[in-house]
């Protein structure tokens, strides 16, 4: 009961601090406790310990069907640079939800460029507006260019992130794409645009 995943996560956190990295697969393994805290605990201490080392056990996890373990992998990854390559590689999954997280933790990794213009042009809109955001979040000028070619998708939605992504990115050259877009039909899309 409570008393187990109390000591479950206090087991975790002690582990993350006090850096047993030889326990690093069973912190792994925690992230499929049924408990939330529990997960949330072995996130945490993967964090603390920089568990490269786990990195293919959580490239796995980011297909998991439960949606913290997913985001639980997905913050740990985050953090990890070494991860770049194995979700380079998630690009050319069959997956639309798996390119749609690498979309948003590549940039944050300060993944190659060519990355992000693949993410920026995948064949589903979700991964599309995934990268975008992402784009925007990260306020990176260099994607500018993509974006104001998402301005003319045939995804309303794709088209909203990437007017909202321009304006987060500061990207002043993007005004001219932007000014056209105030006579949409679509009110979200004017809407985006100011």
């Amino acid at each position: 009961g409570n008393k187990h995943e109390r000591t479950r996560e206090a087991a975790l956190r002690a582990l993350g601090t006090l850096g047993g990295r030889d326990n690093i697969p069973a912190i792994v393994a925690a992230l499929g406790d049924t408990n939330p805290q529990v997960v949330n605990s072995a996130m945490m201490a993967l964090i603390s310990l920089r568990a490269v080392e786990a990195i293919p056990d959580l490239v796995k996890l980011l297909g998991d069907s439960n949606a913290n373990r997913r985001a639980c992998a997905t913050n740990v990854l985050m953090t990890l640079r070494e991860a770049i390559p194995p979700l380079v590689a998630l690009l050319k999954n069959d997956s639309a939800e798996l390119r749609g997280t690498a979309a948003w933790v590549l940039p944050v990794l300060g993944a190659p460029e060519s990355a992000s213009d693949a993410l920026l042009q995948d064949r589903d809109p979700g991964v599309r507006v995934q990268a975008a955001r992402a784009a925007g979040k990260l306020r990176l000028k260099e994607a500018a260019p993509r974006l104001v070619k998402m301005l003319a998708d045939e995804n309303t939605a794709v088209v909203i992130a990437a007017a909202g992504a321009l304006g987060e990115t500061g990207a002043k050259e993007a005004i001219a794409a932007l000014v056209p877009l105030l006579k949409s039909p679509e009110s979200q899309v004017r809407s985006a645009v100011i």
